[in-house]
């Protein structure tokens, strides 16, 4: 067969996909590195439009945990960072915006008041909020609490900034008096500058320890966790609060094997989405829930894939579902070595539309993420990697944001070698397939034979007309197939 010299042809095909196929890009990642370890905890979006990252910064000339605190805007340029160092054990668990542009952040400190002054002569640590101005500028410190441990965990705004706290307590005494058992909910109402405005202490004769708290568009919150009893697994539990802290319901989440729920969103229509994880002898298994606005049941599912897995953040897209993360060992499938950062986008139904994973050869998890604008996920974590030279090799906050597509932007295309859409065939021809993303592709010749190959050389064994077809997949969940406009002519 005689070819025109040069004549590269590009049969355009026709692409179609399924309409709800998505997928993830990773678009950059940043790092912010203080004079220590660094463990991010939390992540809000303030007023202002900008994004803080909270967590602990560890130093080991003294063994002392500090709270650290970033703002940076949402393409990870840094505008301040804050250090808070106050009993020389500090850590942060939630953060909060207020509706300046600032952030309240809470957690657990060493006293802030000696033992001699709270006449015991042992003092278990506090819970510790304070509030940080738009520039990051300290307003207000303060510990809270009784004479044994307690902490925040959970914090989301009010009105009028206000806010709600929950967290757990052993005290008998003090601000959270009433304890239970071992460790019971804390819900702690806090008006502008730290003043209290109430406390109340739930709980039975076992352990009970909060994990999640979301203002709900009813009004209310949600408060979510996990319950050990004196006999038998652990259970999550997930309880409707009113705007001054009473239970609303309480359910809990039996499964015959230890549970806990982690993070909670909530749907437009005010259904529940809670995730979690579940712990059956040595596996750890990613879990989630779709709930009614009451908490009842309507679906749940258990990721059961080699290795342990486990979720620890949730967010709500809106009307396009939800976005989780969490972290997995190398042993389940994509693994990148040591422990990876896991996102899974579900529709609103708790499906998954997309899972992925990010990391290096060592530690990565995911801690907190976010959905900042339609398709553009924020997600933060921290990591032990130095992935080239833009971080040191401890550990460092690390920010990903990962952009949601379409499947028509894998913009899927075929190039052959041809002249007149023909070919010989005693003479082996080279397919290519040409596309912006895609990591596996199948090719159906139309003669029976087909290769999984990105660039396949074929030879056809019979003359005839055939049609090409050309599917381009991209991270196992979306595809984009083209087809040759009009059959390829082999003589």
């Amino acid at each position: 067969m005689s070819l025109r010299r040069g004549c590269w042809l590009l049969l355009a095909g026709w692409a179609g996909c399924l309409q709800a196929q998505t997928f993830p890009v990773l678009r950059w990642s940043r790092f912010f590195d203080n004079r220590g370890e660094d463990y991010p905890a939390a992540m809000v979006r303030t007023a202002d439009g900008l994004l803080v990252l909270g967590g602990v910064t560890h130093l080991a000339e003294n063994g002392e945990t500090n709270i650290w605190l970033v703002k940076t805007g949402p393409d990870g340029a840094l505008h301040w960072e804050q250090e808070i160092s106050v009993s020389g054990c500090e850590a942060l668990y939630a953060l909060a915006p207020d509706a300046e542009g600032g952030v309240l952040f809470a957690g657990v400190a060493n006293s802030l008041l000696s033992e001699s002054e709270l006449g015991a002569e042992t003092y278990g640590a506090q819970a510790f909020a304070g509030q940080l101005d738009q520039e990051g500028r300290i307003l207000w410190m303060q510990g809270y609490g009784g004479s044994s441990l307690d902490l925040f965990s959970a914090a989301a705004p009010d009105s009028a900034g206000a806010w709600l706290l929950a967290g757990h307590s052993h005290s008998r005494d003090g601000q959270t008096g009433g304890n239970q058992g071992q460790s019971d909910c804390w819900i702690f109402g806090m008006a502008p500058r730290g003043l209290p405005r109430f406390s109340r202490v739930i709980g039975g004769r076992g352990a009970e320890q909060t994990a999640a708290l979301t203002r709900s568009s009813s009004g209310g919150y949600l408060l979510a966790g996990q319950s050990e009893p004196l006999n038998g697994p652990a259970q999550a539990f997930l309880m409707r609060l009113s705007r001054q802290g009473y239970p609303a319901w309480d359910r809990s989440y039996p499964r015959g094997a230890a549970s806990r729920i982690a993070a909670l969103a909530e749907a437009p229509d005010g259904r529940i989405f809670a995730a979690g994880e579940v712990e059956q002898g040595a596996q750890r298994d990613s879990w989630w829930m779709r709930l009614t606005a009451e908490g009842k049941l309507i679906y749940e599912q258990q990721m059961r894939q080699p290795g342990d897995d486990w979720l620890t953040c949730a967010a709500s897209c809106g009307p396009r579902g939800y976005i989780a993360g969490g972290a997995a060992v190398t042993a389940a499938a994509g693994g990148k070595g040591g422990l990876d950062a896991v996102l899974l986008r579900l529709d609103l139904k708790g499906t998954v539309i997309w899972q992925s994973r990010y990391g290096g050869p060592a530690d990565e998890s995911c801690s907190a993420v976010l959905e900042y604008e339609p398709g553009m996920l924020i997600a933060l974590g921290p990591k032990r990697n130095t992935f080239g030279a833009q971080a040191s090799g401890n550990a460092d906050y690390w920010m990903l944001r990962v952009d949601e597509l379409p499947a028509d932007s894998i913009r899927a295309s075929i190039f052959v070698r041809a002249a007149d859409n023909r070919i010989d065939r005693r003479t082996p021809t080279r397919f290519r397939a040409q596309c912006a993303y895609g990591d596996r592709f199948r090719w159906d010749f139309g003669d029976g034979t087909s290769s999984g190959e990105r660039n396949p050389i074929k030879s056809y064994d019979y003359p005839g007309m055939y049609d090409v077809t050309l599917t381009v997949f991209v991270n196992e969940t979306a595809s984009q197939t083209v087809i040759l406009p009009r059959p390829l002519e082999v003589w």
